[in-house]
């Protein structure tokens, strides 16, 4: 992978850093591993979505990476993997870097996602009773404040972000829309545009009072 790092930088930036093992290099914390086989690339320093890149760097050099989410890209070296399908890989990520700089490759941004330690679970109501209660659909931009009645797992990784019962803050409203702008994907949403989301039904006023 030797070669992919001498393609990352340009001019005195970053441009990609591609991770190494904690007892060589000074990427990961003390104690911290890396599967070998498994090569993360973090492509925040040009700005644009690691899911653009990864499909225009399949597009235009027939490169695959394994997975990709907004800030990464994650190439899997299998017993079928070539020299030349790393040098591809290479030539790629420093064509793209060099298109961006120039203004001649336009591919979409990051975006504003907060760090996943603002994530939080504040389970408002018993999931059973959210999944199988009485529900509606709200834009993603207005579902602040209310209960999510269907899981939410944006992929890659395709981990659950929001789960039935949970309140759904205006972190995760955040988090949700800059990742599906970025080229996420929602696992199985009930909404396929992913521009709604399934929450708890507001009571009406006169059920709240007969309470």
């Amino acid at each position: 992978m030797e070669r992919l790092h001498a393609h990352s930088r340009a001019e005195g930036v970053t441009l990609w850093t591609v991770m190494r093992r904690a007892d060589t290099y000074d990427d990961l914390p003390a104690g911290a591993d890396l599967d070998e086989t498994k090569v993360l690339i973090d492509v925040s320093g040009l700005g644009v979505s690691g899911y653009a890149i990864d499909d225009w760097l399949n597009k235009e050099y027939r490169v695959s990476v394994g997975l990709s989410d907004a800030r990464h890209l994650l190439a899997i070296v299998a017993p079928g993997t070539t020299a030349s399908d790393v040098r591809a890989l290479a030539r790629g990520l420093a064509a793209c870097a060099k298109g961006l700089r120039k203004g001649t490759l336009s591919l979409a941004p990051t975006g504003d996602a907060p760090p996943i330690s603002a994530l939080g679970v504040d389970m408002a109501i018993d999931p059973g009773e959210a999944l199988f209660g009485a529900a509606e659909q709200v834009p993603l931009a207005q579902a602040e404040g209310r209960i999510a009645a269907e899981m939410i797992a944006p992929a890659p990784p395709g981990v659950p972000r929001l789960v039935p019962g949970q309140r759904i803050s205006a972190a995760h409203v955040q988090s949700l829309t800059a990742n599906r702008d970025a080229g996420a994907f929602f696992l199985d949403p009930i909404d396929p545009s992913e521009r709604t989301l399934r929450v708890v039904a507001d009571q009406p006023a006169q059920a709240l009072a007969a309470e």
